[in-house]
């Protein structure tokens, strides 16, 4: 069962804000700075937040909920499970806050992210982890609240993201005060006959 957070997108947007406090708006700043011009898909998009932020927005997600929200507000967006789907290819690919759901098997979203990222991947994941707290009850509370189908125990810390995008040469790393972003230059182009990438 999903989390009341998924139920809805003002509930989802509401509890960001009281996660974020006043980073909220600096994250997707900060990514909108990295992003530019550049075409986007933001892969588990939940709100579409990104999109007030950026032009030459499009999103995916496996939450019909969500899904249905954006097209309302005529945002161009598709149902996706990228754990079973091929993740398409875009100019710049996006994924804020979600990479813990994909633990143990997160190293391998970021190799598909990176494979499908034209010009520039951008991942941007907390450290500081309301789930991560030595409170029993707050870390229980938060672990329930941010459930998506199968439990989310494990959540990254500071130096563990960091190391993380070190080894996928990550060329920019930012610390944007409740969550680290990573910044991907795609410097190479595939040879789609030998499977192979060569170095621009």
């Amino acid at each position: 069962m999903k989390s009341p957070i998924y139920w809805n997108t003002r509930i989802y947007e509401i509890i960001m804000k009281l996660l974020y406090g006043r980073t909220y708006e600096g994250r997707y700043k900060a990514i909108a700075e990295e992003v530019r011009n550049l075409e986007v898909l933001d892969l588990y998009c939940g709100d579409c937040k990104l999109a007030d932020f950026v032009k030459n927005y499009k999103g995916a997600d496996f939450n019909k909920i969500f899904i249905k929200s954006a097209k309302k507000r005529g945002l161009d967006v598709s149902l996706m499970d990228i754990t079973k789907e091929k993740i398409p290819e875009n100019e710049c690919i996006v994924m804020q806050g979600s990479l813990y759901q994909f633990i143990p098997n997160h190293e391998e979203i970021i190799k598909r992210i990176l494979k499908s990222a034209q010009k520039k991947a951008i991942i941007s994941e907390p450290y500081i982890n309301l789930a991560n707290s030595k409170n029993r009850v707050v870390s229980l509370i938060a672990k329930i609240l941010t459930k998506t189908s199968e439990p989310c125990d494990k959540r990254f810390t500071k130096q563990e993201l960091i190391n993380l995008f070190k080894k996928y040469n990550v060329t920019k790393i930012k610390d944007l005060g409740r969550d680290i972003m990573g910044v991907f230059e795609i410097k190479f182009k595939r040879d789609r006959e030998k499977g192979i990438y060569k170095e621009i």
